[in-house]
């Protein structure tokens, strides 16, 4: 998924462009929201992290989220995954938080942070990996996660959440990879094709 291809985006990037983004920050999919890959939480760290409250697991994420928003103008390149979106879409359906007289109402959240990244960091690019529910399905089956966040019944309404957002977002450079019949590494062809235009 996202992860495999960003480490792909990662180490394709270094190699060519002779850029190296360092870790990759991939921090919104509860329970894995501390530490860098490859590295993980132990079992009993995980569990005491699911552990907390709704309200601590809000403010954690929440001060997660502005700690990878640009705080000034620097030249710093910077691979994140998920962020603000991801965290919007999955508090809703799963967390318990940040929708509509909840804690840390995340649309506004996410307006707010997209603005600083608009002032603070205008070359970024916003990137839309998706593939078809029935692809999606199959990897969940074939590679499961100890912890997934997505449910299989929710497949489709979670696709057209980042579809949704993705069309809503105000950063204007944006690629959209379609992954469903594609491997890891093809999926990467299809990103460096598409990352040209704002090179």
């Amino acid at each position: 998924g996202t992860t495999t291809l960003a480490f792909k985006i990662r180490d394709w990037v270094k190699a060519k462009k002779g850029i190296d983004f360092g870790s990759v920050h991939d921090h919104w999919k509860i329970p894995d929201v501390v530490v860098h890959t490859p590295d993980e939480l132990t079992e009993q760290e995980t569990q005491q992290f699911l552990a907390l409250s709704t309200r601590v697991k809000e403010a954690y994420m929440r001060h997660n989220l502005y700690y990878h928003t640009p705080h000034g103008i620097r030249k710093e390149d910077q691979l994140i995954i998920g962020h603000y979106i991801e965290d919007t879409i999955y508090a809703n359906l799963y967390y318990n938080y940040g929708g509509p007289g909840q804690a840390g109402f995340r649309t506004a959240h996410s307006k707010t942070i997209e603005e600083i990244v608009m002032k603070l960091a205008p070359e970024t690019v916003l990137i839309l990996v998706k593939a078809s529910p029935e692809a999606i399905r199959k990897r969940m089956l074939d590679k499961p996660h100890k912890y997934p966040v997505v449910r299989e019944k929710d497949i489709e309404t979670v696709l057209q959440a980042f579809e949704s957002s993705f069309q809503a977002s105000q950063i204007s450079n944006k690629i959209s990879i379609d992954t469903t019949r594609f491997s890891p590494d093809e999926s990467l062809v299809e990103f460096a094709k598409k990352i040209r235009a704002f090179s």
